[in-house]
């Protein structure tokens, strides 16, 4: 659940609201972020 989750592991970022960007990533964050480790307890639930 979102509230067990510290705001330092927290993957999702908003990126839109009310129609205004509100994060935008260069490609290298991308990069970056795609190679982080995903803790289990984000996709366990998905799929057990």
């Amino acid at each position: 659940p979102r509230a067990q989750v510290s705001p330092e592991e927290n993957l999702l970022v908003p990126v839109f609201r009310n129609g205004k960007i509100l994060r935008s990533w260069s490609w290298n964050e991308v990069l970056e972020n795609s190679n982080r480790e995903v803790p289990a307890y984000y996709y366990d639930e998905v799929l057990s």
